[in-house]
């Protein structure tokens, strides 16, 4: 069993001093924690205008980890999702884009065909993590049998904490003058500051920061959370400890607009429908229990899917989770 609160606590702590070392301390953590055979994290870059995966870092069964190993530097396959123009429901989010496909189209998949099949994987949960537009990285876990909507919707829980990781890898690996992020000391005093993050952030916005750093630090306020909000940006705070020395990243991005919670955007009968599509239940089975016609469900499931903007039962039990 997933021991989420653990488990996203260690994810906040992060002994790197690179970004690909950050990324290998985050497959760590949860290869420790999940079920997965495999846990995998990479970055991308554009070489001579194709995408190649770069820092491939994994953790698992020897056998997987050799052949994704193997796939660092070279060029990417044509995959169902885009580094450059992800569909708004990937972004920061985790899903199961293989678990609602059939044998057929997961065979017309070429990631799916060449890579993933004959290493005998069913299902790959992951993340496209942002920050802001930018794409900082791939986080993915590969599981040689069907992930369960309801260990999946467990598995998203670990979202927010898995971005902040992967933002302070990229961070770590290519700190541009674009890039939004300061390095504080324990006491919050600020190591460095980029250039786009001094132009946002004022004096007041820097000490509300650095209390809360100074307070996680303590690790006298429990349940603190590791996120928060200034300047009409929302920052995500990680604890680096590379090198003996205990240092905080803080990494910056636009607040996101207010959005209703997923279930307010559906009708009383859609939620009941939901929460019995999530559970496992059956066309059929909804049928009965609802008292409804079977094609009054599917109905139903398809307004429910177009409301949430979700592909599948997987999808929506994810969505409903965040």
């Amino acid at each position: 069993m997933l021991e989420v609160d653990r488990t996203k606590a260690a994810l906040c702590s992060v002994d790197a001093t690179t970004g690909e070392a950050a990324r290998e301390r985050l497959c760590q953590v949860v290869k420790a924690a999940a079920e997965a055979d495999l846990v995998v994290a990479f970055r991308v870059t554009r070489v001579e205008g194709r995408d190649h995966y770069d820092g491939l870092v994994a953790c698992g069964d020897p056998d997987l980890r050799e052949r994704c190993v193997a796939l660092d530097g070279q060029p990417m396959q044509r995959l169902p999702w885009s580094a450059e123009r992800p569909r708004p429901r990937e972004i920061n989010r985790m899903s199961d884009p293989y678990a609602s496909l059939d044998a057929r189209q997961l065979e017309q998949t070429p990631v799916v065909r060449d890579i993933y099949l004959p290493m005998g994987v069913l299902s790959q949960p992951r993340v496209l993590a942002f920050q802001g537009r930018a794409f900082v990285g791939f986080f993915g876990l590969m599981f040689r049998r069907p992930v369960a909507a309801d260990e999946l919707a467990t598995l998203s829980r670990l979202t927010s904490s898995l971005v902040a990781g992967m933002q302070a890898a990229e961070a770590l690996d290519a700190p541009t003058p674009e890039a939004m992020f300061l390095l504080t000391r324990p006491d919050g005093a600020p190591l460095h500051v980029t250039p786009a993050a001094r132009r946002w952030i004022g004096a007041a916005a820097l000490e509300r920061i650095a209390a809360h750093v100074r307070r996680l630090d303590r690790g006298d306020a429990a349940g603190l959370p590791t996120q928060g909000a200034v300047a009409g940006l929302v920052y995500r705070i990680v604890r680096m400890t590379g090198d003996g020395l205990t240092r905080y990243l803080v990494t910056f991005e636009a607040a996101a607009p207010i959005t209703q919670a997923p279930d307010a955007l559906l009708t009383p009968r859609q939620r009941e429908i939901a929460r019995h599509a999530v559970a496992g239940a059956t066309v059929p089975e909804i049928a009965r229990a609802s008292g409804l016609s079977r094609e009054t469900v599917k109905s139903h499931l398809k307004q429910i899917y177009r409301r949430l903007e979700v592909g599948s039962r997987v999808e929506l039990a994810e969505r409903l989770a965040g």
